[in-house]
């Protein structure tokens, strides 16, 4: 009998579970604010600029090297802005340059986590070839640019 009542406890228990999940309500739909270049100019470029600086200067103390692992993780944290909303042109080479993009920029901030100027400035030039094979495409005036001189 101690049985029976147990088990059916524990039925009505995670029975209840079920219907407070069911029950949650849905997070509101994200609305893009910015468009993909203000993402850049605004966040991508003034983070990736720091990353990229520690192979001129190296960092002088914990601080310094937390604000680069930062600022590599704003870097990955733009690429998911980027992947999203309306800043996505739903091409299947800007997700895969996305991704390379949040790749190297992880790298860059697991290397300033251990200090390592090597391989921060390894991350750092994969990230900007990943950048410039995207602008090479996407930005109009570098694409003209490419244009013209594949023209001469």
């Amino acid at each position: 009998m101690n049985r029976m009542l147990f088990c059916g406890l524990a039925a009505l228990v995670l029975a209840g579970c079920s219907a407070r999940e069911a029950a949650a309500p849905a997070a509101p739909a994200l609305e893009s604010f910015a468009t993909a270049r203000q993402v850049m100019l605004g966040l991508t470029i003034p983070a990736t600029d720091v990353v990229w600086g520690v192979g001129n200067e190296t960092p002088a103390d914990d601080a310094a090297w937390e604000r680069v692992a930062a600022n590599a993780l704003m870097v990955a944290e733009s690429g998911n802005l980027l992947l999203t909303g309306s800043r996505n042109p739903q091409q299947a080479d800007w997700t895969e340059m996305t991704h390379e993009m949040i790749k190297y920029a992880r790298a860059a901030a697991e290397a300033a986590q251990k200090h390592d100027v090597d391989g921060v400035t390894e991350a750092g030039d994969e990230l900007y070839n990943a950048c410039d094979s995207c602008h090479n495409k996407y930005m109009p005036a570098k694409a003209a640019e490419l244009a013209g001189a594949a023209a001469e």
